[in-house]
C-alpha cells in the first residue's frame, strides 16, 4: 500500500494500481483499499473497474462516503445518470469535495409538488457547475415554484436572464423568506435525469442588447474574417490538466483570414502578452468584468475554442458553436469517449489520446478550423 501511495504521488497511476491490487490480494477485507483502487481506476478511464471496486467497498462499509462518492462519479462518467446522480448525493460527506456542507432550518425539497412554494436553490462548486445546472431552474419554475437562485456577484447578471428565476440572491447575503431549499446539483436527481431526457434546449442564458451592441462594435473593429474566441487555461485546482498553454496553439497561427480573440480571465496565468508568432490575436480580457460581458463577446464571435473551464459551459449554454479541448481522463460530465455532448448540442469535444499531449489535439483543431473557414467563403 505504501508503494502504491508513492507511485500515486508521482502520478505513475498504472504502477500504483498494480501494487494496490497486490495489497488487496493479501488483505481483501480492506474497504479503504478498494476506495483507493476505485479512484485510481477512474484516473485511467477504467470506469467499469472503478464501479466494481467502489461497490466492493460499499458492501464492506455501507456508510463510507468516499466509496459512494467514487461510485457516483464513475457511474456518471459512464452515462448511468439514474444511479449516478443518486450516489452523487454523498458528495457533501466526501473528503475532497470542494464545497462545505451548509445548515438550513428549512427542509430540503424532495421532489413533491412545489406549487406555491418558495424554493431557495443554493450554489455549490464552481462557475461551470452553476452554468451547466442552471438549466433545471426553468423546469422548477414550470412546476409552480417561486425560485430564488443563489450566485456570486461575478455571475449574477448572467443568471438574471434565466427563465423562471424570481430573484438571483448574492452569495453570502440573506435570501428572502423561503419554504424549501436544495443544492443546485441535486436537481438532476430530483428530476430523474437520464441520458435520454437531459434538458438541452439552448440558449437558456442570454445577453442584453446594450452589451451585444457594444461588443459587436469592439469585435468588428479588429477587421474582417472569421473571428474565433480563445480560452486556454483553467483553474489549477482542482485539475491542473485542464490547461493548455497559449504557445501550444501555434499551428492555428498558420491559418489565414482568422482573427483570434483572447477571452482568458486575467486571474489565471495568462500568457496573452506573448501569443504564438504570426497569430492574428487580440486580447480582450481586460473588458471582461463579469460573465455577462463574456457572454456578449461570445455572441459576436463565429466560434469559441476553449479548454474545459467555465467558459466552455457558458458558450454551450448560449448555444454558440463551441470546440472544447479535454484532457485524457476528462471530468465525468463529458462522459468517456464521445465527440459531442448531450448537455450542449452546439459543442464538439476534442480529447487527448495520450495523457498530457496536446499537440495532436491542436493539430486536429487547426485542420477542422481550416475547413470551417473555407466553408464560409
Amino acid at each position: 500500500r505504501n508503494l502504491a501511495a508513492v507511485y500515486d504521488g508521482r502520478d505513475q497511476v498504472p504502477l500504483s494500481i498494480q501494487h494496490l491490487q497486490k495489497a488487496l490480494s493479501v488483505q481483501p477485507q480492506d474497504p479503504e483499499g478498494w476506495v483507493n483502487l476505485s479512484s485510481l481506476r477512474r484516473r485511467v478511464k477504467d470506469y467499469p473497474g472503478a464501479v466494481e471496486a467502489a461497490e466492493r467497498a460499499v458492501r464492506m462499509k455501507p456508510n463510507n462516503p468516499n466509496a459512494h462518492g467514487n461510485l457516483g462519479l464513475s457511474l456518471l462518467a459512464m452515462g448511468d445518470y439514474d444511479r449516478g446522480f443518486s450516489e452523487y448525493e454523498w458528495r457533501w460527506r466526501c473528503d475532497n469535495f470542494t464545497s462545505p456542507q451548509r445548515d438550513f432550518s428549512q427542509p430540503m425539497w424532495d421532489g413533491s409538488d412545489p406549487t406555491g412554494r418558495r424554493i431557495f436553490v443554493h450554489s455549490e462548486q464552481g462557475y461551470g457547475d452553476t452554468i451547466q445546472f442552471a438549466r433545471f431552474i426553468p423546469m422548477l419554475a414550470a412546476r409552480g415554484a417561486t425560485v430564488y437562485l443563489e450566485a456570486v456577484t461575478y455571475i449574477k447578471p448572467l443568471l438574471a436572464t434565466l427563465q423562471g428565476v424570481t430573484r438571483v440572491v448574492t452569495a453570502g447575503t440573506r435570501p428572502p423568506e423561503y419554504d424549501l431549499q436544495i443544492p443546485l446539483l441535486s436537481l438532476p436527481r430530483i428530476f430523474k435525469t437520464n441520458a435520454a431526457n437531459i434538458p438541452n434546449d439552448v440558449p437558456y442564458l442570454r445577453s442584453d442588447s446594450e452589451r451585444l451592441a457594444r461588443w459587436k462594435q469592439q469585435i468588428d473593429s479588429i477587421g474582417p474574417g472569421m473571428k474565433v474566441g480563445l480560452i486556454w487555461a483553467g483553474n489549477v485546482k482542482p485539475d491542473a490538466s485542464r490547461t493548455c498553454p497559449l504557445q501550444n496553439f501555434a499551428p492555428l497561427a498558420e491559418l489565414n483570414d482568422i482573427r483570434f480573440v483572447g477571452l482568458q480571465k486575467r486571474d489565471n496565468p495568462s500568457g496573452a502578452e506573448t501569443p504564438p508568432a504570426g497569430m492574428d490575436f487580440t486580447d480582450m480580457s481586460a473588458d471582461l468584468k463579469d460573465f455577462a460581458e463574456t457572454a456578449a463577446a461570445m455572441m459576436n464571435l463565429d466560434l469559441i475554442v476553449t479548454i474545459d473551464t467555465s467558459s466552455a459551459h457558458l458558450a454551450g449554454a448560449l448555444g454558440r458553436p463551441t470546440w472544447t479541448l479535454l484532457p485524457w481522463a476528462a471530468d465525468w460530465r463529458w462522459l468517456s469517449d464521445r465527440e459531442d455532448s448531450p448537455w450542449y448540442p452546439t459543442m464538439r469535444l476534442f480529447r487527448q489520446q495520450t495523457k498530457g499531449d496536446w499537440q495532436p489535439v491542436i493539430e486536429r483543431i487547426a485542420q477542422e478550423l481550416g475547413k470551417a473557414r473555407d466553408s464560409r467563403v
